[in-house]
C-alpha cells in the first residue's frame, strides 16, 4: 500500500479518543468506562503510560458500539 493510500485509509477509518466520544454521543466518562470493560477496544494503543497514551479506534467499532448501546436503552424503556 502506498503512503498516500495508507494515509487515506487512516483518515477514513481511525478515530482518536475525542473523535470516538463525539461520534458515539456518549460522555467521556461513559466511553472510557466502556473501554475499561472491553465493550470497545482500541485498534492501536501506544505503550506510553498516563496522559501521553495514544489510543485509536476503528470508526466501524465506534459506530457499532453506539448502535448497540442505543438499542439497549430502547429495550429498557
Amino acid at each position: 500500500m502506498e503512503q498516500e493510500q495508507f494515509l487515506k485509509w487512516i483518515k477514513e477509518n481511525l478515530l482518536s479518543t475525542g473523535e470516538s466520544i463525539k461520534l458515539s454521543g456518549k460522555s467521556a466518562a461513559t466511553f472510557k468506562k466502556a473501554v475499561v470493560q472491553n465493550s470497545i477496544k482500541p485498534f492501536y494503543e501506544s505503550s506510553d503510560e498516563g496522559r501521553g497514551k495514544v489510543r485509536l479506534y476503528l470508526k466501524s467499532d465506534v459506530e457499532r458500539y453506539s448502535t448497540v448501546k442505543a438499542g439497549r436503552k430502547k429495550k429498557k424503556k
